[in-house]
């Protein structure tokens, strides 16, 4: 959200003309599958990779995707999602700063972190109705602090477990695209939250 401080924003029709840009780039050079590895779930974050990948086909020949939404946004069943649940939580509620990111940072970079986290009470709030309702910060969505989920329940192994899972479903995406093979689609629900986007 760039409302919070030190925060630095891009509007969806610069990061689709990037994309775009880099998609041509590659193209030129006869690269005819591109993937784009993805961890930002924000939905004008997503809508503008897929917006420039399709611009750019429209006069190159090349297959793309973007990671990070087919894995979360697809609905299928990831380790950690399960992970999430033994601590309690629900994985859909968990969605930036949450349980997961927080647990990344306390495996990768534990000093950084500290105990700072550790009192956060949760935050919840259903991003897709906020957005459906024209709010698109965290501030005008309820998220005041910056974060939406449970980053008090973070764990090393949690961390572990979703770097490692990240990887394994970036590389089996990237090889199923090059043999032509069905790969998760975001779901209709979120298809539906990233078209009120306009890049």
């Amino acid at each position: 959200s760039s409302t919070f401080p030190g925060t630095i924003h891009l509007r969806g029709e610069t990061l689709a003309r990037v994309v775009e840009d880099l998609c041509i780039s590659f193209a030129r050079h006869g690269f005819r599958f591109i993937v784009f590895s993805n961890h930002h779930l924000d939905p004008m974050h997503i809508k503008g990779i897929h917006e420039g990948i399709t611009r750019a086909q429209k006069e190159h020949d090349f297959q793309a995707i973007e990671t990070g939404g087919r894995m979360i946004y697809s609905g299928m069943e990831l380790r950690h999602h399960g992970a999430i649940r033994e601590l309690g939580l629900d994985p859909m509620k968990e969605v930036h700063a949450d349980v997961t990111e927080t647990s990344f940072i306390l495996h990768r970079a534990p000093k950084i972190l500290g105990n700072r986290h550790a009192t956060l009470e949760p935050v919840w709030v259903d991003i897709g109705a906020q957005a459906m309702q024209g709010h698109r910060t965290f501030d005008a969505m309820g998220a005041t602090e910056g974060y939406i989920g449970s980053p008090a329940k973070a764990t090393s192994a949690l961390g572990v477990l979703h770097v490692e899972e990240g990887g394994e479903l970036t590389a089996d995406f990237a090889l199923k695209l090059h043999r032509g093979e069905a790969i998760p689609e975001i779901g209709p629900m979120m298809k539906q939250v990233i078209d009120v986007y306009t890049c």
